[in-house]
């Protein structure tokens, strides 16, 4: 199962609940972080844009979905300035058999 459609899951009885209690669904609890809530956001309106056959706007969160995707993993890149060894353990740099260790 996709981790969004999980958290879709996940979240749409609080979002049920606030809503039943008369707040408005902006005012629902928020939960995990800022990329995780911004996934689910682009979830929702991608699902409401393939209810209603909007293909502009489907192919405008497909956009934004991507680039959040890229967002995140270049969050997770170490950060390498020159003439700075690369973090212990790293996959990047040149290795030669029999020079390098591995």
């Amino acid at each position: 199962m996709r981790p969004a459609l999980f958290c879709l899951l996940l979240l749409a009885p609080v979002a049920a609940g606030a809503e039943a209690a008369g707040d408005p669904p902006a005012r629902a609890p928020a939960y995990g972080s800022a990329y995780q809530q911004e996934r689910l956001r682009l979830e929702q309106e991608r699902t409401e844009a393939l209810r209603d056959g909007d293909l502009a706007e489907l192919a405008k969160l497909d956009r934004q979905r991507r680039l959040l995707l890229l967002r995140a993993q270049d969050g997770l890149r170490p950060r390498i300035t020159p003439g700075q060894m690369p973090p212990t353990g790293s996959t990047s740099g040149l290795k030669i058999p029999g020079i390098t260790s591995p």
